[in-house]
């Protein structure tokens, strides 16, 4: 059993979402919501509460029981095209496997409403995950793209919303990306050239919490859950094409 350490830490706004099918899953095309925000905010409109007020945030970490980081192998295996301009959008497929000694478990849902816990509907427990993307390139540079991915929803009430994967299982999902840096130092396109492309696995446990009158939000990271491998993929981004001049006159 994962193991849960929390950090109290600032009001985060929720902000992405998600996927399904046995083993392979279009994200392409998935709400961009990690919490199902409409869904909790029809709970907090039909709370008896002239105010809702907010509890507060917590962050932690999901470890492994046994202190070992479970393996995981997260490769981009198809491309719609690997000649891009910079701020275009691109799908691909994506595989994630496990190629640890030990199951993993995921969430494997799309649809948000999974979440619902009709014998505590004022507490909700679940977890989501998605895949992150960045670019590298011989000179070192580093660009976390914005991804267009959908996210995945799954909790322990609805075990179909879960998916259990043995070591060497594996999962598809296609998914969706931009070319545009998600935190620039400065603006502007991504610099043309030969760069590696590789997608990441991103998943996070969440609490929801309201009662009498206020609400709770905690996230659990599992950044030290997971040892992964990422090899990229080359990607060519094109020089941009120069507007045509104006005539004279």
């Amino acid at each position: 059993m994962p193991v849960r350490r929390i950090f109290p830490f600032l009001l985060l706004a929720f902000c992405v979402s998600a996927g399904q099918d046995p083993h392979s899953v279009d994200l392409a095309h998935g709400s961009l919501v990690s919490s199902p925000n409409e869904f909790l905010q029809k709970k907090i409109r039909s709370a008896v509460c002239t105010e809702i007020s907010d509890g507060g945030t917590a962050d932690g970490l999901i470890q492994p029981e046994d202190g070992e980081p479970r393996d995981i192998l997260v490769e981009i295996v198809k491309l719609k095209n690997s000649e891009v301009t910079s701020g275009s959008e691109l799908e691909a497929q994506v595989r994630l496997q496990n190629v640890s000694k030990h199951p993993i478990r995921i969430p494997w849902n799309t649809d948000p409403a999974v979440v619902d816990n009709p014998r505590d509907p004022e507490h909700l427990e679940w977890e989501t995950a998605t895949f992150q993307f960045s670019l590298t390139n011989e000179d070192d540079d580093e660009v976390a793209l914005t991804s267009l991915t959908g996210w995945l929803y799954g909790t322990k009430l609805k075990e179909s919303s879960e998916l259990t994967l043995q070591p060497r299982d594996r999962v598809t999902a296609l998914v969706r990306l931009k070319l545009v840096d998600k935190a620039p130092i400065e603006p502007g396109p991504i610099k043309a050239g030969d760069w590696q492309l590789s997608a990441e696995w991103l998943q996070i446990g969440k609490s929801w919490q309201m009662r009498e009158c206020r609400v709770w939000n905690r996230n659990f990271l599992y950044q030290e859950f997971y040892r992964q491998k990422n090899p990229p993929v080359p990607i060519h981004i094109l020089a941009p094409v120069p507007a045509p001049s104006k005539p004279a006159g």
